[in-house]
């Protein structure tokens, strides 16, 4: 074999859509753009290797659109020098590697690499891999919604491939250009009957495949491109006689020029309106678009604008940097998406690439971006209209499959599979181009050996310099990997300690990564509630120091934790999503009393609501630490009662539980400021006057939700019309009580709390026939580790006092224990105890944090 070089660029080719979008095993789900950048460090050495130390040659094909793409490199590493965050810019966030810095740069080094190696023959080829890669996904896609074929997998695949893919709207405008382009092929390209069936048949799979998906954009794409299909075919019809007199030496014809150039122009600005048409109608009608998951959430192009508006202000040249639209997004939202079912919701991309370029490179870039683009499409329609030049079938087929391209930039952002095939058709299109002599600009071979010594060393050091860093993204890769593997092994660890050291392993191996720092600290929260609880269930028995060394364990298990809070902040100042771990990480470990500093402790709170301005629960979170900092206060005060022989009965609350409980009430009331339907700052707020004693204001606020959210015509909040119901039950109304219970239980059959709630009720009332009904029907939805506790109910129904009836709720991750069930029906967000050790666990809070978009 002559060269390693283009059997390595067609393995990647024909892997990339392979790789990126089938069900593989998890041990291979890592992001996205490593295989890519892994591949071209290894094609770059081999390169590097065979043109300057082996033949001692080096081809350069000099190009304008060669110069362009290295133009918006270079505005990328501009943007990157400049970035918030340089990790993310540099890396990617959170499992999406498309469109940071290193991705942009393996597929420029691809793209110079290709065109100044590959020949016509080796397009062809490269374009048949592409094509047969995407045929094999697409037959697998179509093969997994079969019955038979999905129960192989277990059922683990709802729609096709959408667990792997995680973004059907990226499958779909993908196989759209790539349906665009066989059918193209198989229209434009050569006699061999064989081919461009081969190529009909791919197209029309790809085609059905869309069609499942119901992709509007795609289908958009699809009618653009067949459009420029007609067009093509009909200049090539105009302009055969033109073609037959090229191939037999004759340069140019006379007859009919005119004619044809006409024709040319008119089916130019045919296709040029219905582009345009296309372009309007995607705008107006396709965003937001619902994709088949309904948890898919796509940016309004009014909510990008605004947000590229208001960066522009701020950062106009550079923009925020690569892979930072999540931190304008949290900025610069629209306070009226606050008021809407979306308002939690975070995007990690905008309505279009365009928008994204803008934001995260600026002025810069985005001019860069124009130029590039503009490029491609110039030069595409003049190849595909001038017919001084030899028609070429697979140029067409690329060409147009490029401008479907541009169209998809316009009307969504890129993935890392439509990044990757932009690249490669400009790759391709670009060899294609200079070989057909679209290129005024010249190719040179230059001799290493007959080189001046100066520029012969600069070489000879710069592929020193390439080899050394191909080791170095290999060496990082590999550890991207490793960590992927030591998450995902932690994930399905089936012991709290072997989890840990997954998680512990990962960190270890980028300790950049937000959500493998997250998994570790709710490891060691875990690890150490459970310590904790074995403590409590062993009461006084027990030896002393093995206790202490316990407690210790503890405490370093949460300083710990704390230190990993602390360090992923520091790490990544303007991302949200570190504030959010540590403002939970705290809310929790509060009730350990490990006595981390407040001050520190507010300023993750304040941090976060600076970042996140219109969101209100960063202000609910709060006012959760300052409830809990009362209800310690209260739990002291009690425990100091008995001590003191009062029975541990005491109805007033000290000052500095009433100052913690003003500043609560005044951090959730500017919640609700934000957002008037926001539940879980009326249940935060009805806790504050349950820890008072004001149980008529607790009912009040409660009622005050459920109103607003009835004469709005809001959903009403499961949790929140529960906690309804339980006010009404500690307030002695059973009537209403029992009436939301069951109305909770007629809207959701299964929620277990209304369920066991309404048992409780009935055993109140001595109807121990329904009780018992009631208590089975909820023993039947428990999972089984939580069985043996609604049978111990069960076996001691009725033997309770109706006054200290059994616990108010049974939720399917946190069933009551004997001693919560003896206290009644209380608002578990207002029942905190400290334990005779001096550390108890805090029943948490749960998290509302941002849910990422699929963009």
């Amino acid at each position: 074999m002559k060269s390693l070089t283009k059997p390595l660029i067609q393995l990647m080719i024909f892997l990339f859509p392979v790789f990126v979008v089938p069900v593989t095993a998890q041990v291979w789900e890592m992001n996205k753009m490593v295989l890519l950048i892994l591949g071209t460090a290894i094609i770059l050495a081999v390169y590097v290797v065979e043109s300057l130390f082996l033949k001692r040659t080096l081809h350069i094909t000099n190009t304008f659109l060669g110069w362009l793409t290295g133009l918006f490199l270079l505005t990328a590493l501009l943007s990157l020098l400049l970035t918030r965050d340089w990790y993310y810019s540099l890396v990617g966030m959170s499992g999406n590697m498309a469109g940071s810095f290193l991705s942009l740069l393996a597929l420029s080094i691809l793209v110079g690499i290709t065109v100044g190696t590959f020949s016509r023959r080796d397009v062809r080829r490269a374009l048949g891999l592409f094509t047969l890669s995407t045929a094999l996904m697409t037959v697998g896609f179509l093969a997994s919604l079969v019955g038979p074929v999905r129960s192989i997998f277990g059922g683990r695949i709802p729609a096709g491939f959408s667990l792997a893919t995680g973004n059907l709207q990226e499958l779909g405008l993908f196989l759209a250009v790539m349906t665009l382009v066989a059918i193209s092929y198989s229209v434009f390209v050569g006699k061999r009957l064989r081919s461009r069936l081969g190529y009909l048949i791919f197209g029309l799979l790809s085609l059905i495949t869309v069609l499942v998906i119901s992709y509007t954009p795609a289908l958009y794409v699809l009618i653009f491109g067949f459009v420029g299909v007609f067009v093509v075919y009909f200049n090539r019809m105009a302009g055969n006689s033109v073609e037959s007199n090229q191939s037999s030496g004759e340069a140019e014809q006379t007859k009919g020029g005119a004619g044809d150039s006409s024709f040319t122009l008119r089916n130019l600005s045919m296709a040029v309106s219905l582009l345009g048409i296309a372009l309007i109608t995607s705008f107006v009608f396709y965003q937001p678009f619902p994709g088949l998951n309904p948890s898919d959430v796509y940016v309004k192009t009014g909510e990008s604008l605004s947000v590229t508006r208001q960066t522009w202000a701020n950062y106009p040249l550079t923009g925020t940097g690569l892979q930072t639209v999540l931190f304008d997004w949290t900025s610069y939202r629209s306070e009226n998406l606050n008021q809407t079912s979306l308002w939690n919701a975070r995007f990690n991309s905008l309505g279009n690439e365009w928008f994204n370029v803008a934001v995260e490179g600026g002025v810069a870039m985005f001019l860069a971006w124009m130029l590039l683009t503009v490029g491609v499409v110039f030069f595409g329609v003049l190849t595909l209209v001038r017919k001084k030049l030899p028609f070429d079938g697979t140029l067409a087929a690329l060409i147009l499959g490029q401008l479907a391209l541009i169209l998809v930039s316009f009307i969504t952002a890129f993935g890392a599979l439509l990044w990757f095939t932009f690249f490669l058709f400009l790759a391709l299109t670009t060899t294609l181009y200079a070989d057909r002599g679209v290129f005024k600009g010249k190719s040179r071979t230059l001799n290493v050996n007959t080189l001046p010594g100066i520029y012969a060393s600069v070489l000879g050091l710069g592929g020193v310099a390439a080899f050394i860093g191909m080791f170095i993204v290999l060496f990082a890769g590999a550890n991207f990997y490793r960590a992927d593997i030591s998450y995902a092994q932690g994930l399905r660890a089936s012991d709290r300690e072997t989890q840990r050291e997954h998680f512990q392993r990962a960190v270890n191996l980028n300790p950049y990564s937000v959500v493998y720092t997250q998994g570790l600290v709710q490891s060691r929260l875990a690890e150490a509630e459970e310590k904790v609880n074995e403590l409590q269930g062993n009461g006084s028995s027990g030896n002393s120091n093995a206790r202490q060394q316990t407690l210790q364990e503890v405490r370093t298990l949460l300083e710990n934790a704390q230190s990993l809070v602390t360090r992923s902040t520091d790490l990544h100042s303007e991302d949200i999503r570190p504030y959010e771990m540590a403002g939970s990480f705290y809310l929790e470990s509060l009730g350990y009393q490990v006595g981390f500093d407040e001050t520190q402790i507010t300023s993750v709170f304040e941090t976060a609501r600076e970042l996140d301005p219109a969101n209100p629960s960063h202000l609910n979170r709060e006012a959760e630490y300052y409830l809990s900092k009362a209800q310690q206060i209260q739990a002291r005060q009690q425990q100091q009662a008995r001590s003191q022989g009062g029975g541990g009965a005491t109805d007033s609350l000290s000052a500095e539980a009433q100052q913690a409980l003003s500043t609560a009430e005044e951090k959730i009331a500017k919640a609700l400021e934000l957002k008037k339907d926001y539940a879980r700052g009326y249940r935060t707020y009805a806790s504050i006057y349950a820890v008072r004693g004001e149980q008529d204001k607790q009912i009040a606020k409660l009622e005050e939700y459920r109103d607003y959210a009835q004469q709005n015509n809001r959903v009403i909040d499961r949790e929140t019309y529960f906690a309804l119901g339980q006010a009404y039950f500690n307030a002695g109304d059973t009537e209403d009580a029992r009436r939301v219970f069951t109305r909770l239980m007629e809207q959701f059959p299964k929620y277990v709390n209304a369920i066991y709630s309404l048992g409780l009720l009935e055993e109140q009332a001595d109807n121990l026939g329904e009780a018992r009904q009631y208590f089975e029907q909820a023993q039947k939805l428990v999972p089984e580790s939580q069985k043996s506790a609604v049978q111990q109910k069960l076996d001691t129904l009725g033997q309770t006092n109706s006054s200290s009836n059994g616990g108010s709720s049974l939720d399917t991750e946190d069933i009551p224990s004997s001693q919560e069930e003896s206290e009644g029906l209380q608002d578990s967000s207002s029942s905190g105890t400290t334990g005779s050790s001096g550390l108890s666990p805090s029943s948490g809070s749960d998290q509302e944090t941002g849910n990422f978009g699929s963009q």
